[in-house]
């Protein structure tokens, strides 16, 4: 039994396959076969990525459930689906999402899932949020994530994570923001447990004026230096946005281009790497409700 197992794992990884995973998690700063560094939920959607990852004081996105709880839902109900094939040209890295907001006068109801990995090593998570409003301009909200690894030949495990976030708007045309992921810092695996890092992210999104939107965060863990992203939007006609952004750890640049009609959004986004090369992805999303208010 155990070798085959053994032979359709070798079959499964053809040795270039094998040896560009291996690569691959050696030389990038922000990924890694250890739990403990994985799970991130702060990439997810394409306006996020082609904003170099500035997202966590941005109003009006699908996939605020994942950049910060407390914006989930604050600009109406609607849901989205996001899928990135080949993450630096692997495909073996695929990852995709799908979230959902539903906004009461109560308070907004959001519930999301990822994964990531191939059939080797893979990665999901459930998640499902509440936000509401505390005071005037000032959301607050708490999403519980259940995160689960399974590593063929190693065995399956799975967590509960909590996140939270605070946002408040100070002036008509400025957002602050801050969140932290796995704020219970919750032990993963079986006989060798590994603790999911507790991170914090701080963000701050400028309407500079109509049509451009400026986003900057400071994000960041005990164990790596602080990543500074920040990102530029520009909309020169309502159905159309442009985005660009950067980010330090790792160091790269990204852009990429929304379009959008009657509720319903069609957006791609682009991350370069000076060493690891190019990812792609593309989402869809419908906006079934609209609240312009945070």
């Amino acid at each position: 039994m155990c070798a085959e197992q053994d032979a359709k794992i070798e079959k499964a990884t053809r040795p270039g396959k094998a040896i560009s995973l291996i690569l691959f998690f050696c030389i990038s700063p922000s990924m890694t076969f250890h739990a403990a560094e994985s799970f991130d939920r702060q990439q997810q959607g394409c306006r996020a990525m082609a904003l170099g990852g500035a997202a966590t004081a941005l109003k009006g996105d699908s996939w605020s459930l994942f950049h910060n709880p407390s914006l989930a839902g604050a600009s109406g109900s609607g849901g989205g689906v996001w899928y990135s094939p080949a993450p630096y040209g692997l495909g073996e890295l695929s990852a995709g999402a799908a979230s959902f907001a539903l906004a009461t006068d109560l308070a907004n109801v959001t519930a999301g899932v990822t994964f990531s990995g191939f059939s080797l090593y893979r990665e999901s998570t459930v998640s499902i949020g509440i936000a509401r409003r505390i005071e005037e301009r000032i959301h607050a909200g708490v999403a519980v994530n259940y995160c689960h690894l399974d590593i063929r030949g190693y065995g399956n495990a799975g967590v509960l994570a909590v996140d939270a976030g605070l946002a408040a708007q100070i002036a008509a045309d400025v957002t602050v923001a801050a969140a932290v992921w796995n704020l219970n810092q919750p032990r993963i695996g079986h006989i060798v447990q590994e603790r999911l890092p507790l991170s914090l992210s701080l963000g701050v999104a400028y309407e500079a004026r109509e049509g451009i939107t400026l986003a900057a965060d400071l994000a960041g863990d005990l164990e790596h230096p602080v990543d500074v992203r920040v990102g530029l939007e520009y909309r020169p006609l309502a159905c159309l946005a442009l985005r660009a952004g950067a980010s330090s750890e790792p160091g790269s640049f990204t852009c990429g281009l929304g379009l959008a009609s009657g509720g319903v959004g069609i957006d791609y986004a682009l991350r370069a790497h000076p060493d690891l090369g190019l990812t792609h992805a593309v989402s869809a999303t419908l906006r079934l409700s609209a609240d312009d208010t945070l």
